[in-house]
């Protein structure tokens, strides 16, 4: 079957964003960096990072002579570690990701915002994991570094995203929230989360799932966002219910009171415009 441009996603396509990971200029919501992460930090016998008491167990080497002699009692130092910068990239597939009013589907843009953060961290010579969720559940895929990460990061995608858009429409909907408590279990402490999402259906527990994430890992939302959301006409527009049927609603400000719950807890917050042809540009066409 033909792939068809905004509704299918490609492995190929995907692998062909590393020009664009280069290139990408970033419409941030919280402070800006170069990029989507921080990449490698560096620093390993370098940089003092603390002076303390030394205590049984810590090396001999480290005795800071000066603070030893002024204070009278034995000090250490500590050092900055060096540290590769480890990614885990978690792409929305939930059923709610596939639409969208011009361009490409919301699942299409989480992708391809997801491929651009992965070769960001490769080109860092970090490393990344990826997972995916689904109304049916999630899948992961270990930590990999260096450039043949990459062709396993892509194909995962497109195979996830193949599957949950043949999916029938599920009973139930997995929340971000369980979704989230899932994926936390799965990264690194001191790695980044990196959430490319539309953030619908964030579920009741939300706010305390980020409190309990926040002292282990820096969370990155990708916020997905669609023309419509983004000016939302004035007006009821049709959709369909699970069940298939027609009805008539308005977009509510829902997405904008998820992201306040990110950024109250430091989150850094990138908006993704799936209508664009540069997906991170808030001003382009």
């Amino acid at each position: 079957m033909t792939a068809r441009d905004g509704i299918d996603l490609s492995a190929a396509r995907l692998l062909g964003l590393r020009h664009a990971a280069r290139n990408a200029v970033f419409a941030s919501r919280s402070a800006d960096r170069a990029g989507v992460l921080a990449g490698r930090k560096r620093g390993l016998g370098l940089d003092i990072h603390d002076l303390r008491h030394f205590t049984e167990g810590d090396d001999l080497r480290n005795v800071d002579a000066a603070a030893t002699a002024r204070t009278g009692e034995p000090h250490v130092r500590t050092y900055h570690e060096e540290e590769d910068e480890t990614a885990l990239l978690v792409a929305d597939f939930r059923t709610s990701m596939f639409w969208g009013s011009l361009r490409r589907l919301r699942s299409v843009a989480a992708a391809e915002a997801l491929a651009i953060a992965a070769w960001q961290a490769i080109d860092a010579g970090g490393r990344i994991g990826l997972v995916t969720l689904s109304d049916a559940g999630i899948d992961f895929l270990r930590l990999r570094s260096g450039d043949a990460a990459m062709p396993g990061i892509a194909t995962m995608l497109e195979g996830a995203h193949s599957s949950a858009l043949a999916a029938p429409a599920p009973a139930a909907t997995l929340p971000l929230d369980t979704a989230l408590e899932r994926v936390g279990r799965l990264a690194r402490r001191g790695s980044s989360l990196v959430l490319a999402s539309g953030l619908d259906d964030p579920g009741d527990d939300l706010a305390n799932v980020l409190d309990r994430l926040r002292p282990r890992v820096r969370i990155v939302v990708m916020a997905v966002m669609d023309a419509v959301q983004s000016t939302p006409p004035a007006r009821e527009l049709p959709f369909a219910d699970a069940a298939g049927a027609v009805r008539w609603g308005r977009l509510t400000g829902a997405q904008g009171q998820t992201l306040k719950a990110f950024t109250d807890r430091g989150a850094r917050v990138l908006e993704v415009h799936a209508g664009r042809e540069n997906l991170f540009a808030g001003n382009d066409p």
